[in-house]
């Protein structure tokens, strides 16, 4: 009966190692665009410690840091995310990639960029909503959209605003600056 408790030990204390796993680090032995990302949060703050944290299969990282006489926390996840208390994604406003955007506004701003080339993406984020600021050159001029974290466009300095709300649908036509209204058919019955 002790070895079957003690066989059960040792294999519940494996497996819990195979679930969990902690190590020190140094920023210094961080990928670079994750260094990046933590300093971008921290500032010029001295880095105290940095625990590697492994749980099924999910790497975070805790930086310890201080900022003035206060001693600080901060988790990020492998790709510089800052993390909640709960393991999610804080949204910060800040500069980001075409790789970091969600797919609803990929799909979107691919429509308008197209061949362009991408020159910054800002994410911006007021009360816990994002909106995504994408700013393209093409054909030498300088263009920017701001889409919302579902996809909608809400803003483009090309188009026409009444094309960017909804009111209004490009002309077919070769001019791209003439716009049309969209009509609403009605079907009225009279009644004798």
């Amino acid at each position: 009966m002790k070895t079957t408790r003690i066989a059960f030990a040792t294999a519940l204390f494996s497996g819990a190692l195979l679930t969990a796993q902690a190590d020190k680090v140094q920023l210094g032995d961080l990928a670079p665009d994750l260094q990046t990302k933590i300093r971008a949060q921290i500032g010029t703050a001295q880095v105290d410690d940095i625990d590697r944290d492994v749980k099924n299969g999910q790497t975070t990282y805790e930086v310890g840091f201080k900022q003035g006489d206060q001693q600080k926390e901060l988790h990020f996840n492998d790709k510089g995310d800052l993390l909640n208390s709960n393991g999610t994604a804080v949204l910060d406003s800040r500069q980001i990639s075409w790789n970091d955007l969600p797919d609803a506004v990929k799909r979107t701003a691919q429509t308008r960029v197209n061949q362009a080339s991408v020159s910054a993406i800002n994410r911006q984020v007021k009360d816990g909503k994002a909106n995504y600021q994408i700013a393209f050159s093409r054909a030498g001029t300088q263009q920017e959209m701001l889409i919302s974290d579902d996809g909608r466009l809400l803003r483009d300095s090309h188009l026409p605003s009444a094309i960017v709300s909804g009111l209004s649908t490009p002309a077919a036509s070769t001019s791209p600056n003439q716009v049309t209204r969209p009509v609403a058919l009605t079907m009225f019955r009279r009644y004798r």
